[in-house]
Parts: C-alpha cells; sequence; structure tokens
C-alpha cells in the first residue's frame, strides 16, 4: 500500500483514555495523504486532553471528509475549544459528521463548536448530533446554521 487515502476506526466501548489518543493521533499525524477519516471512539474516556491530541492531528491533515463518534467522551468545555480550534483549520472538509452527545460541552463549548463548523467554507454534507447539549446556546447555533443555509446556491 503506497498510500493512505481512506481510514475507518471503530471502536466503541474499549475503555481508550487520553494515553490512547495521544498515540492514535501520532499515526493519523503519520498519514499526510489521508483524505477520509471515521472515528468511532463512542462510549471512551477520551476527556479534554486526548480531544486536544486528536484535534492536533486533524488540524495538521488535509482531510475532506471527517467522521467523528464521540458520544459519552468527557469532553467537556476545554475539548470542545480544542475541536473547535482544529476543524477551523479543517479548510477542505467538504463532508463532516460530529456525534457529541453525553459530553459536558456547556452552552460556550456547543457556541465555539457551531461558529467553528459555520466558517467550514467547502462543506456540502453537515450532520451535528448535539442531543442532550440543546439548552441555552442552542437557538444561536440554528440561527447561525440557517442563515448559513439561506446563503448557498
Amino acid at each position: 500500500m503506497d498510500s493512505l487515502h481512506t481510514l475507518q476506526l471503530y471502536m466503541q466501548s474499549n475503555s481508550l483514555d487520553k494515553e490512547s489518543a495521544r498515540l492514535l493521533s501520532e499515526a493519523i499525524s503519520n498519514k499526510p495523504e489521508l483524505k477520509t477519516l471515521l472515528l468511532d471512539l463512542y462510549d471512551n474516556r477520551v476527556g479534554p486532553e486526548g480531544i486536544r491530541h486528536l484535534s492536533k492531528a486533524l488540524s495538521a491533515g488535509n482531510l475532506d471528509k471527517l467522521s467523528l463518534y464521540l458520544y459519552n467522551n468527557d469532553i467537556s468545555l476545554e475539548g470542545a475549544r480544542a475541536l473547535a480550534q482544529a476543524l477551523s483549520q479543517c479548510t477542505s472538509l467538504s463532508h463532516l459528521h460530529l456525534d457529541l452527545p453525553k459530553n459536558s460541552l456547556l452552552p460556550e463549548g456547543v457556541r465555539v463548536l457551531g461558529k467553528s463548523v459555520m466558517k467550514l467554507s467547502k462543506l456540502c454534507s453537515l450532520h451535528l448530533d448535539l442531543q442532550d447539549l440543546f439548552f441555552h446556546g442552542s437557538s444561536n447555533i440554528l440561527s447561525d446554521l440557517t442563515a448559513r443555509l439561506k446563503r448557498l446556491p
């Protein structure tokens, strides 16, 4: 295999932690030719530090399609900020799937993620699962999303 363009890892409920996320992030960082990435880390313990590691790998690449299943990973506001920063640097993204229920992102975390997603100019497919997060700040994301949708051809 000369180069890896698509990587799909399904690692649900494996008690992965920040160290596991660091190792995974190093492996992803070593694949700059990667265009499509699916990470299913559903129900692990990655936490904010693990998300910071993964975010560094995401922002260092040149992804077109990204799917992150991060349900129940104790991400917190700190992790949401790191992920938002990484997404803002993924300027080639055309497809994004974010699954973030059961994390303690707080309204500010939802807001920063929403803002970074809305800035992705090449995005043509978006799936955001923020179930259990829609309390304060959800109307801001919805109004930003509505404005973005109105601008699309």
